[in-house]
């Protein structure tokens, strides 16, 4: 294999695309989904991660680390002190009868389009999956942010190769925007 083609590999296993919406698209999307949505939101709990919770921090170190890395993004293991640190505001944990079966990160920042949420990660564990629990969790957080009656717009940034993230935001009205490579 010629360095070219190895070079491209290596590159376009991290690209990432960004996708953004305005919130009242996604929720309107959302309710398109209502009846599908209210199923899976009665299997979930979700709370709002809490950084004094001693078992709300094993629950995330252990969730976050069982999802992330078994997948193809480039995560690196966390341990407790690195999540309560740096995701003590805008978290949160998805429990399927009684077991945390997810996780969601959010973001904030000021941008030319106003204020901007950000969903910096997200994941649902590999037994989970399937069963919509992805499209409440994320109607969940569509909620949260509008009752903060600041943010107009939600971004994520999904790595190329993943179909089933990509295929969720988009049905729920987020269009590419831009691209970046993580090395």
């Amino acid at each position: 294999m010629s360095t070219m083609n190895q070079t491209k590999l290596i590159t376009s296993h991290y690209q990432y695309n960004v996708y953004e919406a305005p919130i009242e698209i996604i929720r309107e999307k959302l309710d398109e989904k209502k009846a599908k949505i209210d199923v899976a939101l009665k299997e979930l709990n979700i709370v709002e991660y809490d950084n004094n919770d001693v078992q709300k921090t094993y629950d995330f170190v252990n969730v976050f680390n069982e999802i992330a890395l078994t997948s193809t993004d480039p995560y690196e293991q966390l341990n407790s002190e690195i999540i309560k640190e740096h995701f003590s505001q805008g978290s949160f944990l998805a429990y399927r009868f009684g077991k945390v079966v997810g996780y969601v990160i959010l973001s904030f920042s000021q941008g030319k389009k106003g204020k901007i949420a950000a969903i910096a990660g997200v994941g649902i564990h590999h037994k989970a999956r399937g069963r919509g629990l992805s499209t409440a969790f994320l109607k969940y957080i569509v909620d949260w942010i509008t009752d903060k009656k600041e943010y107009t717009w939600l971004e994520a940034d999904i790595l190329t190769s993943n179909d089933v993230s990509i295929g969720l935001f988009t049905s729920l009205g987020f269009k590419k925007v831009d691209e970046f490579f993580l090395y």
